[in-house]
């Protein structure tokens, strides 16, 4: 009875051996056959993912130039406009040198032309110098009829750079028979060189 049991233990346990030998053949098949295949396709998986994604964000970021070009063309152009409208320093002294000459031609007689501080400029002034601009105001003070003073008025404003006349005011003249006093604040905007607009 004891050879029986004990053939029945060295049977199971050479059942149990080659089982724990086919068991570990086939962790290590798996490991070295199926595991690295698996290893692939999660990395492929997360490539594909991330490939995805860098794409999304190559594409939002090539609209966003995109944008951000087409929106710099804009302001180009608008500061290409701009600039059209603005005196050079040259022509600006050649404006307010031309002011009297213009006076005359509307037929008025020139009693002042009085530069104002920078100093005496509003927030608009501030935002001009810091777009490369310099706001200057100067008080025109004429005598003349109210039609010549119109006339003049629309010579001062008759150019391809923006002049803006900022007040007016109008008082029949103690002097002059028939005449006007007309004191006027004109205003013109002088864009600074390159240069100029560095050294601020």
């Amino acid at each position: 009875m004891m050879i029986g049991s004990r053939a029945k233990a060295g049977l199971s346990k050479s059942t149990v051996m080659s089982g724990a030998l086919i068991l570990i053949a086939a962790i290590a098949g798996y490991n070295w056959a199926v595991a690295p295949h698996l290893n692939y396709l999660q990395a492929a998986e997360r490539y594909g993912a991330t490939r995805e994604e860098l794409s999304l964000k190559g594409e939002c970021l090539e609209d966003a130039v995109a944008a951000r070009k087409k929106e710099l063309e804009e302001l180009e152009a608008r500061y290409g406009r701009t600039r059209e409208n603005v005196f050079d320093r040259p022509a600006a002294t050649a404006f307010f040198n031309g002011v009297q000459a213009m006076a005359e031609n509307a037929g008025c007689a020139m009693s002042s032309l009085t530069f104002l501080s920078a100093g005496s400029g509003s927030a608009s002034g501030r935002s001009a110098k810091n777009a490369g601009l310099e706001v200057r105001r100067a008080c025109l003070s004429v005598l003349g009829d109210y039609g010549q003073i119109v006339e003049l008025v629309d010579e001062l404003q008759n150019r391809s750079q923006q002049v803006s006349i900022e007040s007016i005011g109008l008082r029949i003249s103690q002097a002059h028979q028939g005449k006007l006093e007309c004191n006027m604040t004109i205003v013109i905007w002088v864009s600074h060189g390159p240069e100029e607009g560095s050294n601020d």
